[in-house]
């Protein structure tokens, strides 16, 4: 207050009881005040303070986002009380009455009205959680097949939920697919959307290396599968379409039409099928000779029926055979034998056997005359034999004087004797003779010696 008139100093004396000249920080009444100078005259003064109706107060609308990490949430702020205008002053610095486009959170504001009255409002935009998707695969086994499923699972966001395939489709899952890649688009009530995508790979084919080794020998259950199997899912099983040997079994097969089936852990499977096929029976046979005269030769010969490839022949025991690995051979025994031939083709065997028969009887001949008169005729005394393996033979006249020797079967005797024509006469002749077949003879009887 500002006191006039009168003399200073003056003194107050307030119904508050204060003593001051001015009083500050009141609030709203009557307030009366005493004042005397310094003359002890006196003044008195009554005033009276106001208050606006209400104090400062809001009322706010707030505004959530609508899908999680969006701004688009917002407070709709509206004062009263207090002493218009106001101002404002968000925590996020903005200075409107209303804030909008903002992101989820706490908000504070403090509104100032026109007196500097404060008034702090504290509120938080909501969101909603994030829309979560998984897709899972389903239903993938066999290459080339189109039976794949994908199934959806969705969360969060705001139900009830929308469903937008690549392919169009509008359903939660999609079915019977092949491969390829898929994409989801859900869309929740709030128009807030999550796209994910998968990939539908099937396996590769189940695919095979095979090599068929055919049966090696007419007869023989030797057959064998090599085969390398691969791609499918997993562990791959060959097993027999009849059931005629075990699964994953690829040795010792007989000749035959077979099926192999493939079939990986997803039970996919192929097949092929196969021959096994067995070679010509591989055959020998020795024909049939006739008996055999000691010191004559023949041949046995064989016919045979073999399969392209190696062939090679035995014959067992080789002695008096001119070829023990020929497929025919000449033959010279001195008595009986037994020849086995084995045929080897590609080393399936085929034996024969023959026997040789040998005439025992030996063949020996003496001439008892002969002519060494130069006509050509009988000229020459020889010792007629076969089947010799050593000869000694001798010509004695009849005083017992040895007039010629030889132990070669083809050298004869020309009746002489020292390169001296012999008259004619008896003579005798001793003969011993070894033969191929280890028997020996010895044989002496006159002859003549004509002129």
């Amino acid at each position: 207050m500002i006191p006039d008139g009168g003399t200073a100093p003056y003194t107050f004396a307030w119904s508050n009881a204060a003593v001051t000249e001015d009083l500050a920080n009141l609030a709203a009444g009557q307030f009366d005040v005493l004042v005397t100078d310094a003359n002890s005259c006196t003044a008195s003064l009554s005033v009276t303070l106001t208050e606006p109706a209400a104090a400062v107060s809001a009322t706010s609308v707030v505004t959530d986002v609508n899908c999680f990490g969006g701004s688009d949430g917002g407070i709709e702020l509206t004062p009263a009380g207090g002493t218009s205008p106001y101002t404002f002053l968000w925590s996020n610095a903005a200075v409107t009455e209303d804030i909008t486009g903002v992101l989820a959170g706490s908000y504070t504001v403090t509104i100032t009205d026109d007196n500097g009255c404060t008034l702090v409002v504290d509120d938080s935009i909501a969101q909603p959680t994030a829309i979560e998707l998984s897709l899972d695969v389903t239903g993938v086994d066999c290459f080339g097949n189109s039976d794949a499923n994908v199934n959806s699972a969705v969360s969060g966001g705001t139900p009830t939920y929308t469903y937008l395939w690549s392919d169009s489709s509008t359903n939660a899952n999609i079915v019977g697919l092949g491969d390829g890649t898929y994409s989801l688009t859900v869309t929740d009530q709030n128009q807030c959307t999550v796209t994910q995508s998968v990939t539908v790979a099937f396996p590769p084919p189940i695919g095979f290396d095979v090599a068929v080794n055919d049966a090696s020998c007419f007869g023989l259950e030797d057959g064998f599968v090599q085969l390398d199997a691969f791609g499918g899912t997993g562990d791959i099983t060959a097993t027999w379409a009849g059931g005629e040997y075990p699964a994953n079994n690829f040795s010792g097969i007989a000749p035959g039409n077979y099926t192999l089936i493939l079939t990986d852990d997803n039970g996919c499977d192929t097949s092929f099928t196969f021959d096994i096929v067995e070679p010509l029976a591989t055959s020998i046979d020795v024909l049939p000779i006739d008996t055999l005269r000691i010191g004559l030769v023949d041949t046995l010969e064989t016919t045979v029926v073999t399969n392209p490839g190696s062939v090679s022949y035995f014959w067992e025991p080789s002695e008096g055979l001119s070829c023990d690995n020929c497929p025919s051979t000449e033959v010279e025994v001195y008595w009986d034998t037994r020849y086995i031939v084995t045929l080897d083709n590609n080393g399936c065997l085929a034996t024969d056997t023959v026997w040789v028969y040998v005439n025992s009887d030996h063949i020996l001949y003496i001439p008892n005359a002969f002519s060494p008169n130069g006509d050509g005729r009988n000229d020459v005394l020889y010792v007629y034999a076969e089947g010799v393996k050593r000869i000694v033979w001798s010509v004695f006249d009849r005083w017992g004087e040895s007039v010629f020797t030889s132990t070669d079967i083809n050298t004869g005797w020309d009746g002489t004797m020292k390169g001296k024509i012999l008259p004619p006469g008896v003579f005798v002749i001793d003969v011993y003779i070894e033969f191929l077949d280890l028997t020996s003879e010895r044989h002496n009887q006159s002859i003549l010696l004509l002129r």
